[in-house]
């Protein structure tokens, strides 16, 4: 894994962006629904409310397992704060493995 430092760097799970500092011990991922504007043009109300619900639901049973907290929400976006560069890759990891088995119709989610 190459080392990041003081820089902005796309992290390619969960559609996040991760924000590392080398001056604070923290790390913050932000989290969107990507596309959701599109969506909500094209797609009803009611189907875009649950979608939304699921997804926060989905992001806090998350954040909870990785040690993390809500630093704001707005609309369907998360940015979500880590003390450890490590919890904040692994809440990535285990939101990406979370929606994929969500979209492909699980019921059941993976333990953390």
């Amino acid at each position: 894994m190459p080392r990041v430092t003081g820089r902005r760097r796309a992290c390619p799970l969960a559609h996040s962006t991760l924000f590392l500092s080398p001056h604070t011990p923290n790390t913050a991922p932000r989290r969107d629904i990507e596309g959701s504007t599109g969506l909500w043009e094209v797609l009803d109300e009611s189907v875009m409310d649950l979608a939304i619900k699921m997804h926060h639901a989905c992001v806090r049973k998350c954040i909870t397992a990785c040690a993390g907290y809500e630093a704001q929400v707005e609309g369907d976006s998360f940015t979500v704060a880590f003390h450890d560069a490590n919890d904040a890759v692994h809440f990535c990891i285990e939101l990406q493995v979370r929606t994929q088995l969500v979209m492909v119709g699980h019921r059941r989610e993976p333990a953390v």
